[in-house]
């Protein structure tokens, strides 16, 4: 007697497991999607973070799950530490500076001062978190085939 044939739910339900939990695991394709998410997660593109990040890995052939996953550095209780932080870079970095608006989100100088501040912002972090993630996901390999 055989099986029964799987139906649709189940067979999408498979379907997504692999392709975001199963496919480019290898330590180095892990932490670079959590460098990915970080990195988009920083920016001021609010309730895109997880499209971004999720296309971007798709495309670059990247963890879809830690690219996500990496995106939850803007979650609501460190984003305001990361916005602050962002803005404080972006305006030590450019033209725009608290006398001219810059800490008002009203203006333009607010976004500009928080889009290159997270760029630099986002790259440190990116680095460093993407780091740990090869570090632990190669520990954990290695322990895996011990």
């Amino acid at each position: 007697m055989s099986e029964p044939k799987p139906g649709p739910r189940r067979s999408l339900r498979r379907r997504i497991h692999v392709l975001l939990l199963s496919r480019h695991t290898h330590p180095h394709q892990l932490a670079l999607g959590v460098a990915l998410g970080v990195f988009v997660g920083v920016s001021p593109f609010y309730l895109l973070h997880t499209l971004l990040a999720a296309g971007l890995a798709w495309m670059l052939r990247l963890n879809i799950a830690a690219a996500i996953l990496g995106t939850q550095i803007s979650n609501p209780f460190l984003a305001p530490g990361v916005i602050a932080a962002s803005l404080w870079i972006g305006n030590a970095l450019g033209p725009g500076n608290a006398s001219h608006g810059a800490w008002d989100p009203l203006g333009a100088a607010f976004y500009l001062s928080w889009l290159r501040g997270g760029v630099v912002l986002g790259l440190g972090l990116a680095i460093a978190l993407g780091s740990l993630t090869w570090g632990a996901a190669l520990l954990a390999r290695r322990r895996q085939q011990a």
